[in-house]
C-alpha cells in the first residue's frame, strides 16, 4: 500500500464556530467539495466517549483521463471529536482507497485559520491520480468554504 500525506490552510473571516457548524453537517458538503454529487443514508449517533459521529454514504464524479464518467460511491464516518476545534473524517472507496481527514478551527484576528490535514493509503498504481484528485477537491473545497461564509457574513 502506499500512503500520501498533505495540508491545506485557509483564512476566513468568520468565527472558528460558524466554519465548525457548516463542516460538521455532511450534507453541506453538497456544493463545497467538486467532486461530490450526492450525500445519503446519513445517520448519527453517540460513541462511547460522548462524541457525535455521523456515518453516510455519498457519490463522487470522476472522469478517468477526462474522458471517462465514473461515480464513485464512498461511505463515510465523521466524528466531531472537539465542538468548534476539530472534526475527523475517515471515508472508504472501492479500489482499497482509504482517506483519513482531519479539520481543525484556529481563532486568529478576526477570523478562523481552517487546516485540513488529509491522509491517504492506495494501492501504488493508483497513487498519482488519487493525490492529484484529492489535492484538488480538498483546496476547492477550503475555497467553497471561504466563499460560502464570508458571503454570509456580508448579507
Amino acid at each position: 500500500m502506499a500512503e500520501a500525506r498533505f495540508e491545506k490552510r485557509i483564512f476566513i473571516q468568520t468565527t472558528p464556530q460558524a466554519a465548525y457548524n457548516e463542516l460538521s453537517n455532511p450534507v453541506n458538503y453538497l456544493g463545497l467539495q467538486p467532486l461530490l454529487t450526492s450525500v445519503d443514508n446519513v445517520q448519527h449517533h453517540t460513541d462511547e466517549d460522548g462524541q457525535t459521529v455521523y456515518t453516510y454514504s455519498a457519490v463522487e464524479a470522476f472522469r478517468f483521463l477526462g474522458l471517462i464518467p465514473y461515480n464513485n460511491r464512498i461511505h463515510a464516518r465523521m466524528t466531531l471529536t472537539r465542538p468548534n476545534e476539530e472534526i475527523q473524517t475517515e471515508v472508504d472507496s472501492p479500489g482499497g482507497v482509504r482517506l483519513y481527514g482531519r479539520f481543525v478551527f484556529e481563532p486568529q484576528d478576526g477570523g478562523v485559520l481552517v487546516r485540513d490535514i488529509i491522509r491517504i493509503q492506495m494501492v501504488w498504481f493508483l497513487r498519482w491520480y488519487v493525490v492529484s484528485q484529492a489535492e484538488a477537491a480538498q483546496e476547492t473545497l477550503l475555497t467553497n468554504l471561504k466563499y460560502r461564509l464570508e458571503a454570509y457574513e456580508e448579507m
